[in-house]
Formats: structure tokens, C-alpha cells, sequence
């Protein structure tokens, strides 16, 4: 697969995470205590989408900036997560009592659907970073 396709593999993964978490709450009735294992399978399975697309990303930063700006490239590559933790702040204040399903599920579902429209144009990304010819697109 072409780069653009592992990071968004990737996040695929990640998003199917708050999707684990939904199940809990679909499961078993309100007030019922849990096992704590859902919330390390939420964690494996962040981990594994991350595990995936972070590596790939950090080296796409660096195979895709001139070489004078390699090092600003993979930081603001970086800050994504950053970035993550900061929207994830903001988006807790829309979380209520009572309303985890569509809470994990608006977190999982957008982030594989952007995941999968970036899936479905990696091919087309790959020309546009200058990492395959044109003439690959054709294949």
C-alpha cells in the first residue's frame, strides 16, 4: 500500500476504538458495573491504529519536505497530536450523562470516514506529494 493508505489504515484502526466503546453502554443496562477490560481494549486498540500510522507519518514528513525544512516537517507532524488533545478538550464539553453511545460514536464514525475518503484518494495524494509519477495512477 502507498503511504497516504498506511497512515489512513491506520486511523481507521484508531477510530474503530470510541466504536468499542459504544458497545458497553449498548450491552449492559445503566448503573451496571463494567469490567475495566473495555476501556483497555479502547486503549489496545488506539494503540494499534497509532502504532501504525505515526511511524509511517513521521517518515512521510521527512521524505516529503525540502531538506532544509526536514526538522520543522516532523514537528508539525508532531503537533497532530497536540492538536488532538487540544479538539478532544473542546469536544468533552458535549458529553453527557446518558449519552455516551452517540458521543463515542460521533468520534469513531468521523474519523473513519475521513479515514476512508482519504483511503479512497491515497493513489491521488501519492501524485500530489510528488512520491509516485502520474503514470501510476493509471495501474
Amino acid at each position: 500500500p502507498t503511504t497516504a493508505a498506511k497512515v489512513s489504515f491506520g486511523c481507521i484502526i484508531y477510530g474503530c476504538a470510541p466504536l468499542l466503546m459504544c458497545l458497553p453502554f449498548l450491552l449492559y443496562p445503566a448503573g451496571v458495573k463494567v469490567s475495566p477490560l473495555w476501556m483497555l481494549g479502547f486503549w489496545f486498540v488506539a494503540m494499534l491504529g497509532e502504532a501504525i500510522s505515526c511511524p509511517t507519518g513521521y517518515s512521510l514528513a521527512a521524505k516529503i519536505a525540502p531538506a532544509a525544512f526536514s526538522t520543522q516537517m516532523v514537528t508539525v507532524w508532531g503537533l497532530q497530536g497536540s492538536f488532538g488533545g487540544g479538539m478532544s478538550a473542546i469536544i468533552t464539553n458535549f458529553y453527557h450523562e446518558g449519552g455516551e453511545v452517540p458521543y463515542f460514536l460521533l468520534l469513531g464514525g468521523v474519523c473513519v470516514v475521513v479515514s476512508l475518503v482519504t483511503l479512497a484518494f491515497s493513489r491521488k495524494l501519492e501524485i500530489g506529494m510528488g512520491l509516485l509519477s502520474p503514470k501510476a495512477e493509471s495501474k
